[in-house]
């Protein structure tokens, strides 16, 4: 991107070296350390931090399984994942492929394989994936649903989703702690999941995947 080019010429003049590329990398990362949010205390056991409508909105993101892989401190961020387990992932046909991993490892299994992105401050950080393809966040989320989770949602429900999940999950200040509050290691059972839709059941699920 233009726009990226000239504010990375005009902090580090001269030639791109990698170690102008990891001083950036990590001023960017820690940028995204948003600690003691509101979600923050929300899974320090003082759900009041959260509305009602904020909290159904965090038990919904977990019910359809996308902490599956966005999970930990950062949301994200802590393993290697294919884009486009079930459906093919949309490519740029002006672009050549991103092979991802692949690239570095020659291994087959990791063609099109990524590192998953954080979460934190998801709201502010367009564009979205590691070309940046995406504009906004509604359409990452729909493209997700589709490639990840094998879902296709009504682009209307989607936007309508974007902005409870932006107070749910408080996305522009979001971190949790990995093994608090409650974590679906599977998505729920179709029923069960659209009564949640719905607003019929407790956001306040148990774990199916834990003891």
């Amino acid at each position: 991107m233009p726009e990226y080019r000239a504010a990375f010429t005009a902090l580090y003049p001269g030639r791109l070296t990698p170690a102008h590329v990891l001083d950036a990398l990590t001023a960017y990362e820690r940028s995204l350390v948003t600690p003691n949010a509101r979600f923050d205390h929300y899974l320090r056991n003082h759900p009041e931090a959260l509305s009602p409508v904020e909290r159904r909105g965090y038990a919904i993101f977990k019910a359809y399984g996308c902490v599956t892989c966005h999970q930990g401190v950062n949301v994200g961020g802590s393993m290697f994942q294919k884009f486009g387990i079930l459906q093919e992932a949309p490519h740029d046909p002006t672009r050549p492929v991103d092979l991802g991993r692949f690239l570095l490892t020659q291994v087959t299994r990791d063609r099109e394989v990524f590192r998953v992105p954080s979460l934190r401050n998801v709201a502010v950080t367009a564009p979205y994936f590691h070309d940046g393809r995406t504009p906004t966040l509604e359409a990452a989320v729909a493209i997700m649903a589709r490639v990840q989770l094998g879902r296709t949602l009504n682009m209307r429900t989607v936007a309508e989703g974007i902005q409870t999940k932006a107070q749910a999950l408080a996305l522009v200040e979001l971190g949790c702690e990995q093994g608090q509050g409650y974590h679906f290691s599977r998505p729920l059972p179709g029923p069960q999941l659209e009564r949640l839709l719905r607003g019929e059941a407790n956001p306040q699920l148990p774990d199916p995947g834990l003891p």
